[in-house]
């Protein structure tokens, strides 16, 4: 758990993160990065349990409160916390992605099954797939890739090797680093 960021609720943790990396550019391009993605969901036809199934397992269930907002609510909170340090951008328009990548995004998510018994706030990993499925194909090839890294390691799902080599050729074809395929290199097979 090498989590800082500490605060009295999650605008306060947005808050924090950003002023913390806000010091450099690379910084800044992470700001900006995330607000691009926050703009992407909150311009896309996702339904908000879609954009809270997504959200929660990308952030691997890290404990909220009750009264933490959802879906499209929570995502205009994080785009309000990053206004102020240059993090939105006036539209949140998706480079092109080869539709070869989205198909090859579709069938890893569908691979996607809950191994590992998940703590906290379970989302069922049907929701999850199907949420990573129409991003992939309404919103974002690459945004959805990292939401299905993401999903991987929340659910445990065993990566075989052919599959691992598919995930590498799509991190690559999208300019990811090697650090990229981290986040599921220890659910190898």
């Amino acid at each position: 758990m090498d989590w800082r960021h500490e605060g009295p609720d999650p605008a306060a943790l947005v808050r924090g993160w950003a002023a913390l990396v806000a010091v450099d550019e690379d910084g800044r391009e992470e700001i900006r990065l995330l607000g691009r993605d926050v703009r992407l969901l909150l311009d896309s036809p996702l339904a908000d349990v879609e954009i809270h199934a997504l959200w929660r397992t990308a952030a691997a269930y890290y404990p909220v409160g009750p009264d933490t907002a959802h879906g499209r609510a929570w995502l205009t909170g994080i785009e309000r916390e990053l206004r102020p340090v240059g993090g939105i951008t006036a539209t949140g328009v998706a480079p092109g992605v080869d539709r070869n990548e989205v198909h090859a995004v579709t069938r890893l998510a569908h691979a996607l099954d809950q191994v590992d018994e998940l703590p906290l706030e379970p989302v069922p990993v049907d929701a999850v797939r199907n949420a990573v499925i129409r991003v992939a194909e309404k919103v974002d090839g690459e945004l959805a890739f990292r939401f299905l890294l993401h999903a991987y390691a929340a659910y445990g799902t065993p990566v075989s090797e052919s599959m691992y080599g598919e995930f590498r050729r799509i991190s690559e074809s999208l300019g990811h680093g090697a650090f990229m395929l981290e986040t599921i290199g220890y659910l190898v097979e």
